[in-house]
């Protein structure tokens, strides 16, 4: 092919790719497709997961068709260490677990509807702050024996029961 095909070769292509897409806009006319910019006002699933640089899970929101909404947060070993979700029931709960995944505070509103705070676990010393009627301070023992009980009574005097190992009442006021 000489030089000067090649010019009009060129020349072709360019004049038919021209004619041909004003033939096609001509013809099929329709609206320009752009990115949408800024943010959307409503996003619809029923669960999300936030992952690190690494693509390690470290946030997850969700809805459960049994508990409801949910929400867990993951250490960067991927262990559990903040939820909060529905819990079962009625029972709306935030627990926090420590790095080896042993819950160390869990809040959460009891079958009544009393808030209560419970610090340690099964298995090591705890501690529950509930409110019933009154507030009531309850702690128990490594084997999870309850060993002292304070609260206030209806008339708001205060009320203290102490247990020894065996389970047995070994003091009252």
């Amino acid at each position: 092919m000489s030089k000067a095909q090649f010019r009009i070769l060129m020349l072709v292509t360019v004049i038919s790719g021209l004619v041909g897409g004003a033939l096609v806009s001509w013809l099929f006319p329709g609206r320009a497709a752009f990115a949408q910019g800024g943010t959307q006002k409503v996003v619809t699933a029923q669960k999300f997961r936030l992952v690190d640089s690494q693509g390690r899970g470290r946030a997850a929101l969700w809805v459960d068709e049994e508990r409801g909404p949910g929400l867990v947060l993951y250490d960067a070993t991927g262990k559990e260490r903040v939820r909060l979700d529905n819990g079962p029931g009625p029972s709306p709960g935030l627990t926090l677990r420590d790095a080896t995944g042993e819950v160390q505070l869990l809040l959460f509103l009891g079958r009544a509807g009393q808030p209560t705070l419970n610090m340690g676990g099964i298995g090591r010393a705890a501690a529950s702050l509930s409110i019933y009627d009154q507030p009531i301070l309850s702690m128990r023992d490594s084997a999870w024996k309850e060993r002292v009980l304070l609260g206030l009574r209806k008339d708001d005097t205060p009320g203290m029961i102490l247990w020894d190992a065996d389970g047995k009442v070994c003091g009252r006021l």
